[in-house]
C-alpha cells in the first residue's frame, strides 16, 4: 500500500494537463490508510508545488479528504482559508469542514477567516468591479459566482455551529465574549449560528451598557431573537 499511495502521488506531478491531474488525484484518494491522506493533504496545500493553473486537482484532493473517515487534520486545512487563496479552494474546504469534526484551532481559523470577509471580501470586490468593467455581466457571470460565495460563507457558518463547543471557548478567549464589550463578530456569529447557549454571555455587555447605543441595540435585537431572559441589574446605585 505504501509503495502504491506513493506512486500515485508521484504521478500527480507528471500529468500533462489539469484534467489529467485530477484523475490521477481521484486515483490516489481511492486508497487506504493515513499515508495517502497525507499525500492528498500535501496536494491540496500545495506542498509540492503544482502549476497554479492546476486548481482543479487541488480541489479534488481537498473534497476527497473531507468523505475520508480516517482524515482529522482540519487544522491543516484551515490553512487554506486565507484571502489569497482561490474561491474554488475556499468552497472545497468549507464542504470538507462541514463533514468533520473541527477542533479549537479548526475553529478559531474559520472564524477568523470570516471575520476577515466581513471587513473586505476580496472575492465581492472583484466581481463588484467586473461588473463595472462589463455592464450587464450580473445575470450571466457575477450572479452565479455570488451564489456560490454566499453557500460556501453558510457551509463555514454550519462548520461553527456544529463545533459549538470550540466556538463558545474561541469567542470567550480571543473575541472577548461574557465581557462588557465583545467583538462585533462574536455578536454576529452568536446570531449566525443561532447560539442561545450564549445569552447570559450577551446579557453581560447588556448590563454594563458602555457600548455604543448601535452596538448595544444590535445586542438587545439578537437577544430578543434567542429568547434570552433579561439581564438582571448590576443592583450598583450612583448617588
Amino acid at each position: 500500500m505504501s509503495t502504491r499511495a506513493r506512486a500515485a502521488y508521484a504521478s500527480i506531478y507528471t500529468a500533462r494537463s489539469s484534467l489529467e491531474a485530477r484523475e490521477r488525484v481521484n486515483e490516489l484518494a481511492q486508497l487506504k490508510g493515513r499515508q495517502a491522506d497525507g499525500f492528498l493533504l500535501a496536494v491540496a496545500l500545495n506542498d509540492g508545488h503544482l502549476p497554479f493553473f492546476y486548481i482543479d486537482a487541488r480541489e479534488a484532493a481537498v473534497l476527497a479528504l473531507g468523505d475520508r473517515a480516517s482524515f482529522r487534520q482540519t487544522d491543516e486545512l484551515t490553512r487554506l482559508l486565507q484571502p489569497h487563496t482561490t474561491p474554488a479552494l475556499w468552497q472545497a474546504t468549507a464542504k470538507a469542514l462541514s463533514k468533520k469534526e473541527c477542533s479549537i484551532e479548526c475553529t478559531r481559523r474559520v472564524l477568523h477567516f470570516l471575520e476577515r470577509l466581513l471587513v473586505e471580501d476580496p472575492f465581492e470586490k472583484h466581481i463588484r468591479k467586473l461588473e463595472e468593467s462589463l455592464p450587464g455581466s450580473a445575470e450571466t457571470v457575477s450572479t452565479p459566482h455570488l451564489q456560490e460565495h454566499a453557500t460556501m460563507k453558510r457551509n463555514l457558518i454550519q462548520v461553527l455551529a456544529n463545533n459549538r463547543s470550540s466556538l463558545f471557548h474561541v469567542l470567550v478567549e480571543t473575541y472577548g465574549l461574557g465581557t462588557y464589550s465583545p467583538a462585533p463578530i462574536a455578536v454576529w456569529v452568536i446570531e449566525q449560528a443561532a447560539m442561545a447557549e450564549a445569552c447570559p454571555s450577551l446579557n453581560e455587555a447588556l448590563r454594563f451598557s458602555v457600548l455604543e447605543e448601535p452596538k448595544l441595540e444590535d445586542i438587545r435585537r439578537i437577544a430578543a431573537k434567542l429568547q434570552c431572559e433579561p439581564p438582571e441589574p448590576l443592583g450598583i446605585q450612583i448617588r
